[in-house]
């Protein structure tokens, strides 16, 4: 009998050390982080994927600054266990995580109030997941939608004005109330000075567009920017960067 324990013990224990090896496996890989988090906002538990989603070495650095306010936006904290507090969990909340350099990132939230056997509120448990690629793209998709329905409504006022000056004007206001930009101005090229005057405009900078330099010769320093360069090779500039890129520099 006692040959028999020994070895159902030791078995147990055998099978018990694979359960753990393999749920350690599975928290390392999984992209969501899980943590346990007791009423004064310190880590009890947290998965050891949550360095990785959060910038950190490793999880132990994490929770050597357990305070879990410091890795969520304080509003977005804020608002969460407020509605913890109020429905006793939260389902696919969206909200803003906070890297350790600071940046911040958006997550996907799942939560739930943890209860001592008399039914108090000792802490909560959670799910996070990084959804910053899918923002990413929603974003682009809704920009995407905005840029069309502004194209297809300047196609509508090509129709529809009855002159070029009034054209412009609809055109550059469409490109800012539907389209979403901040400012739009249209320049024609004067040949007689070589310079694009600016003949329509609409939304902010009005000073900043009235008071603009801009040349058609690659030998002009005010020309080598992107709507010079786009008149010269006839096709469209992106300039991503404004303050940094060099063509800009002169402006």
């Amino acid at each position: 009998a006692a040959v028999a324990y020994d070895e159902a013990r030791r078995q147990a224990e055998s099978d018990l050390r694979d359960s753990e090896a393999r749920l350690s496996g599975i928290l390392h890989n999984m992209q969501d982080v899980f943590f346990h988090v007791d009423m004064e906002g310190r880590f009890v538990f947290l998965s050891p994927c949550a360095g990785r989603v959060f910038g950190y070495d490793t999880v132990e650095e994490m929770m050597a600054v357990p305070d879990v306010a410091l890795y969520f936006d304080p509003d977005e904290r804020r608002r969460l266990l407020q509605k913890l507090a109020a429905e006793g969990q939260v389902h696919d909340e969206v909200g803003r995580g906070r890297k350790k350099d600071g940046s911040p990132f958006w997550v996907s939230i799942n939560a739930l109030n943890v209860r001592d056997q008399t039914g108090c509120v000792v802490g909560f448990e959670a799910s996070i997941r990084d959804i910053s690629e899918r923002k990413a793209a929603e974003t682009q998709i809704f920009k995407l939608g905005r840029m069309y329905a502004a194209l297809s409504r300047c196609n509508e006022a090509i129709i529809r004005c009855t002159g070029e000056e009034q054209l412009f004007q609809s055109v550059c206001q469409t490109v800012v109330e539907a389209g979403g930009v901040l400012c739009a101005w249209i320049g024609i090229v004067d040949s007689g000075s070589g310079r694009v005057i600016p003949v329509a405009h609409f939304g902010a900078g009005a000073d900043y567009v009235r008071g603009l330099q801009i040349a058609v010769s690659a030998d002009d320093p005010f020309g080598m920017g992107p709507t010079g360069t786009a008149i010269r090779e006839h096709k469209p500039q992106w300039c991503q960067d404004f303050r940094e890129d060099p063509r800009t520099e002169p402006w």
